[in-house]
């Protein structure tokens, strides 16, 4: 009998021409995820939620970005930081972000 090797799935994006690698959420980090988001009606997320889903989600040339090198790896780019996490919600999100937007067959 051969075991299942259980992996979250992972993917590369490009922000500005840095490549990143991104680590799917685990469904109930991504759940509470989801739930703060909603809260903020379309605002822009605070420190510490795009803390959470960069550290929790994304690695940089082969190292997790952690609480210790947040900050220095994104200083003075805080666009660039916005665009990143845009990024990490739309792929690890997709779902919740076109649910009931596909259009019905006549």
């Amino acid at each position: 009998m051969s075991k299942t090797i259980l992996a979250l799935p992972q993917t590369e994006v490009e922000v500005d021409g840095v490549t990143y690698l991104i680590t799917a959420m685990p469904a109930s980090v991504s759940l509470e995820i989801v739930e703060e988001l909603m809260k903020l009606e379309g605002a822009r997320p605070g420190m510490a939620l795009v803390k959470r889903i960069v550290c929790g989600s994304v690695s940089l040339n082969g190292a997790d970005i952690t609480a210790k090198t947040f900050d220095i790896i994104f200083s003075r780019k805080t666009v660039h930081l916005y665009k990143l996490v845009d990024a990490v919600i739309q792929w690890n999100m997709e779902d919740v972000f076109t649910s009931g937007t596909e259009e019905q067959e006549a």
